[in-house]
Order: structure tokens, then sequence, then C-alpha cells
């Protein structure tokens, strides 16, 4: 049952930890930061994405009419996230950068214009 030589003290307070010996401690290390080559391409992914907002948004901003830029919101957030996607996870290899560079295009142009220039905050 219980030594006799063991106390209730020693029973409470002096517990033996379950596991004396520890097993290999996982370390975790970052990959090599992307190159000059891959900022690139992600520059020119976010050059595209720009360039095709501002295509598409020219009409929605300024016109007077009370037209929704819904269906341009839609079709942003289509080609950003789902072509961005695509390239970033199914395609990889050299068109991996532009994908992520697509998305941070569509998220950087919400930030700095407040949803207007991507038709979420017309």
């Amino acid at each position: 049952m219980t030594d006799p030589e063991k106390t209730l003290e020693d029973d409470l307070f002096g517990m033996e930890p379950l596991h004396a010996e520890r097993g290999p401690r996982i370390v975790w290390q970052p990959r090599e930061l992307p190159g000059c080559r891959d900022l690139a391409i992600s520059a020119f992914g976010i050059a595209t994405f720009a360039l095709v907002d501002a295509i598409m948004m020219w009409a929605p901003l300024t016109t007077t009419a009370s037209s929704s830029p819904a269906p341009q919101a839609l079709i942003l957030l289509l080609l950003a996230f789902g072509l961005g996607s695509l390239l970033a996870w199914h395609v990889r290899g050299a068109c991996r950068p532009y994908g992520f560079g697509l998305m941070m295009g569509w998220l950087a142009l919400t930030l700095l214009s407040a949803g207007y220039l991507t038709g979420i905050n017309p």
C-alpha cells in the first residue's frame, strides 16, 4: 500500500515526475529567406493585380450612377485568391511567388484604399 517511511507531505509535495527521461527536443529551424528572384516575381504579381484592378475599377469609381461594384469585386477576389492559390499551392515552381504576389496585391490595395479599390467598400 503506502510506504511507512513516506509521510503525507512526501505524498503530496514530493511527487516524482512520470517521465524522468526526456526525449529528443523538436527544434524548429526556419527555411532560407526568399531570394531576389522570388521577391521580383512577387512584385510582378502585385503589379499585375494593381493593373487589372485599375482597369476593372475605373468605371465604377468614376461614374456617378448608382451601380454596384459587386461583380468587379467578386472577379478581383477570384483572380487574387483563386488564381493566386492555384499558382501557389498546385502549380508550384517558379509560379509560386507570382501567386503569393497576386494575393498580397489584393491585400495591399484593400488596406491602403479602405476597400474602395477592390469593391469591398463602395
